[in-house]
C-alpha cells in the first residue's frame, strides 16, 4: 500500500533547496520523483490526489496562481532569488 504523501510548503521547502543546487535547475521540478520532469504533464500525479503542488510553490514566492511555472514565468535567476528570500524569511535556512 502506497502511502499518502501531502506537498506541504514544509516539503516543498526542503526539496527546492535541493533542486536550486542541481547544475541545471530549470530542467528539475522540486514536486517530481527525482526531482525530473519527465511527463508532458508533469503534475498530473499530485492533481489526481487533489493536491495543488504549484499553488504551494507559487504562494512560496508570492507569485499568482495564475502565472505559469516560476522558472519560466519569472526567468531562472529571478525565481533562484526569490526562492532563496522565501527560504530565509520563513526560516528554511
Amino acid at each position: 500500500m502506497k502511502r499518502k504523501r501531502k506537498y506541504t510548503e514544509a516539503v516543498h521547502a526542503r526539496r527546492v533547496q535541493k533542486v536550486i543546487e542541481k547544475e541545471n535547475p530549470r530542467k528539475h521540478c522540486p514536486a517530481q520523483p527525482r526531482y525530473k520532469i519527465n511527463s508532458w504533464n508533469a503534475f498530473a500525479n499530485w492533481i489526481a490526489r487533489g493536491q495543488a503542488v504549484c499553488i504551494t510553490c507559487k504562494d512560496f514566492i508570492g507569485m499568482g496562481y495564475d502565472k505559469g511555472c516560476p522558472c519560466v514565468h519569472l526567468g531562472l535567476t529571478e525565481a533562484i532569488k526569490r526562492t532563496r528570500q522565501a527560504l530565509k524569511a520563513k526560516g528554511y535556512l
